[in-house]
């Protein structure tokens, strides 16, 4: 699910003391009163951006088509963009808010001193920039781009997402044309003076820069990230597909070493006279793109349209509502009600500051009322559902995902690019057994959109395994294994591969019961011995062993008159990994008791095995064994119509 997260900007301050630090922020905290009256605002939307803006029309125009033009750039530039592996729209909506001047942005500033910030939302990505300044876009464009990246390639390296984001700042619309790839002046003389580090050290490096890295590194590792950009995107002709290739792959799973050598065709040593020299050119004579406007499927934006007043402070209230503005972001929003008393923005908003706040029950009823107020606005209905599906941890766990669905279906339908909205629909929808196929689509389509999801890659992978999808269960726990550097999600992974492995051992055992039954005694056991050594899951090897054992001694005696019945293997937790195995002793029983239930019915005592099988699936239920229990159940429900016909 998504977070708030700190709002970005390109900027990087030096570190200061910490009680320098809260001085200076005291002194520079902006007086965050309501914008005037007479201060007005419009809405300007494009295909892939919502711009709200107070400076003038041709000025909000001039750059709702500078973003587009971005965009579109993007999609031509990388290749495998272009070629449909990797995607350039954003998993929420982008919402962008032009200031006139650095005096109407300074209530709005979240970060001292900059001229503009990006920042991710549960509601959408919200930029705000101050339009007064020269290249007011360049943090957008850097910022855009790291989202871009991120969104799409999960565990990317710190080089490629910082020197894209660097090199796509530098996008300027000249004329007729649209230039990119221009020096940036720090990086260059950083490099004139220390020259590029090798790039063996530099693709060692992982998705982020320690903070307490010496500045002297972390400048060597920034401007050498934009150089080696620079030279595969626009100084080296040979290597421009090379990149792209190189994400595509590291998307997929592989190995920064691994990415490397198949996409860069040799060892990180090759590049670095090249990139010597490249360092050395560049001081005097640069190559860059130049892409004829005339090129790019950019339409011109339609006429902005005027906000109310009620609306232009709840959306501003909203741009507000982060953990340290609350308090001025509820100021705007009661007086946005106050003007209209159902507005279902402002209700968001209020619900939005609790959510930042961490008061998911606070926010709930809001969002609901705001949802069912604009049934039609897929942002609303998403937020409401997102609160009620966090109730499932808690009160109201049962009902929380049948009552999140019809808002799910709502956002989904209003807007199918809500990648987001699609992801907590199959989330939704796979707690159900019986729309499994439902949530599978829903989890693709959201995959698809949002590669980076490592959680919706895990529950796909769980209703792939429950499915008998073996191969692509397996493939997309790999791939979060391989990429993902939160600690909880690769333990998900592992189980999840784990929970694979142990789905190939009750298979290969069952093609062994299969052997057993056409009279292949000698290579069924041979194969039930290879499936029960395979076997990781210690209780799961411990009942394949049993078995087998049972086998080996009715091998032994007359031949069976009965066909032994297939093992069953764990299912998958709905909407996520398999959880850990209990406590194997605990396990153990539940096995044995079982094992009891089927010799009593194999003896022809149906009625107490029954009741046994009864007493271990409410056990099995209890604990959430999710190997016992589908057997316990299957059994019960066989049993059970056996004794019915008997009667």
């Amino acid at each position: 699910m998504p977070e708030c997260r700190k709002p970005r900007s390109v900027a990087r301050q030096p570190k200061l003391g910490l009680a320098l630090a809260f001085a200076l922020a005291a002194l520079s905290a902006p007086v965050r009163a309501l914008p005037p009256e007479r201060d007005a605002w419009s809405e300007l939307r494009t295909p892939h951006f919502v711009v709200y803006s107070n400076a003038s029309e041709r000025r909000t125009r001039e750059i709702a088509i500078e973003l587009e033009t971005m965009r579109e750039v993007m999609r031509r530039v990388v290749p495998d963009v272009r070629r449909g592996t990797l995607s350039v729209d954003a998993h929420l909506p982008t919402q962008v808010y032009l200031f006139e001047s650095a005096r109407s942005f300074q209530p709005y500033r979240l970060i001292p001193g900059v001229a503009g910030f990006f920042t991710a939302r549960p509601l959408g990505n919200l930029v705000a920039v101050d339009v007064s300044v020269d290249e007011p876009l360049q943090v957008v464009r850097h910022e855009f781009m790291h989202h871009f990246v991120e969104t799409n390639i999960p565990g990317v390296p710190l080089w490629a997402d910082e020197g894209l984001a660097e090199f796509y700042s530098t996008m300027t619309r000249e004329n007729e044309q649209v230039l990119l790839g221009r020096p940036l002046p720090h990086h260059v003389e950083w490099l004139r003076d220390h020259g590029p580090m090798p790039v063996d050290q530099l693709i060692a490096l992982g998705s982020a820069q320690s903070e307490g890295d010496e500045q002297e590194k972390v400048g060597a590792v920034y401007a050498t990230s934009w150089l080696l950009v620079h030279y595969l995107l626009a100084g080296s002709p040979a290597r421009h597909n090379q990149l792209g290739n190189y994400l595509a792959r590291i998307k997929d799973g592989a190995t920064a070493a691994g990415a490397f050598a198949a996409a860069f065709r040799g060892e990180p040593a090759e590049l670095d006279a090249e990139l010597a020299a490249y360092a050395r050119s560049i001081q005097k004579s640069y190559a860059y793109w130049r892409i004829p406007v005339g090129d790019l499927d950019v339409d011109p934006p339609g006429a902005p349209r005027p906000m109310p007043r009620a609306e232009t402070l709840a959306r501003l209230g909203i741009l507000l509502a982060d953990p340290e503005t609350g308090s001025a972001a509820d100021a705007h929003l009661d007086a946005a009600l106050a003007l209209e008393p159902e507005l279902p923005l402002a209700l968001a908003g209020k619900g939005l500051v609790r959510l930042a706040k961490d008061d998911a029950e606070g926010a709930r009823p809001l969002l609901i009322r705001a949802a069912a107020a604009d049934p039609s606005n897929a942002q609303l209905q998403y937020l409401a559902a997102l609160t009620v599906m966090q109730a499932a941890s808690g009160e109201g766990a049962d009902s929380a995902p049948a009552a999140a669905i019809p808002l799910l279906e709502r956002a989904v339908a209003s807007d199918p690019r809500l990648a987001d909205a699609q992801a907590l629909l199959g989330l939704a929808l796979a707690v159900d057994p019986a729309r499994a196929a439902e949530a599978t689509r829903a989890l693709e389509g959201a995959l698809q959109m949002s590669p980076a999801r490592s959680d919706v890659a895990l529950a796909l992978s769980a209703l792939y395994l429950n499915a008998g999808r073996l191969g692509e269960a397996e493939g997309l726990a790999l791939r979060v294994q391989r990429t993902e550097r939160r600690p909880e999600l690769q333990a998900e992974a592992e189980r999840q591969l784990a929970a694979v492995q142990s789905r190939r051992a009750v298979e290969l055992f069952n093609q062994g019961l299969k052997q057993f039954s056409a009279g292949q005694r000698d290579e069924a056991l041979r194969t039930m011995q290879e499936a029960a050594d395979a076997a990781q899951d210690p209780v799961l090897r411990v009942e394949l062993k049993r078995r087998l054992e049972e086998l080996r001694d009715r091998s032994s005696a007359a031949p069976a008159t009965e066909t032994p019945s297939e093992v069953s293997a764990p299912a998958a937790a709905a909407g996520g990994a398999p959880p850990p195995s209990p406590d194997v002793d605990r396990r153990s029983q539940l096995i044995k008791r079982y094992n009891e239930a089927v010799a009593r019915a194999n003896k022809g005592d149906l009625a107490g095995a029954l009741a046994l099988m009864k007493e271990v699936e409410k056990q099995a239920a209890a604990a959430s064994d999710q190997f016992v229990l589908p057997n316990a159940q299957r059994l019960v429900k066989k049993w059970s119509g056996k004794l019915a016909g008997r009667k």
